[in-house]
């Protein structure tokens, strides 16, 4: 075998071998997040949602939660978690705004926390897609409150 023939053997076996590769590696994912569809945004409608417990008008209740949740392949919302962020007083924020000055502040409570995640479940969103196709995600909000 001469020269030139084994040159264009190896150079149509690395060839070969180079376009297998090219074939092999994965596309790269399209990955969308999950967006909010509602007539206004999602602040307001959590807040809009939220049922304060009677018995807790008569307190001023601030704090600034963290809310987690997952939004399923339908776009329903599911597993809400809701972590009170306990390093950011909200009721110091409150009262620097004069919003609550001279009054006295108290943190949440279960009532109150419990009707944030009523509020967040009735949240309809377009699900999060990969590669255009509905797939489960989480999306996480801090909530700020300040009941007076």
């Amino acid at each position: 075998m001469n020269r030139k023939n084994l040159s264009i053997i190896l150079f149509v076996f690395f060839l070969t071998v180079f376009v297998s590769c090219e074939k092999k590696q994965p596309k790269e994912e399209v990955i969308t997040e999950a967006v909010y569809q509602g007539e206004k945004d999602m602040a307001w409608a959590i807040a809009h949602y939220v049922e304060y417990p009677p018995e807790e008008m008569k307190f001023n209740r601030a704090g600034i939660v963290k809310v987690s949740f997952e939004v399923d392949k339908k776009g329903k919302v599911n597993q809400v978690e809701v972590i009170v962020d306990e390093e950011i007083k909200a009721a110091e924020i409150a009262v620097a705004r004069k919003r609550l000055a001279d009054k006295e502040v108290l943190p949440l409570n279960f009532p109150v926390l419990e009707s944030l995640i009523k509020s967040v479940e009735k949240l309809n969103f377009q699900p999060a897609k990969k590669n255009g196709k509905p797939v489960s995600s989480t999306v996480t909000t801090s909530v700020e409150f300040m009941l007076i």
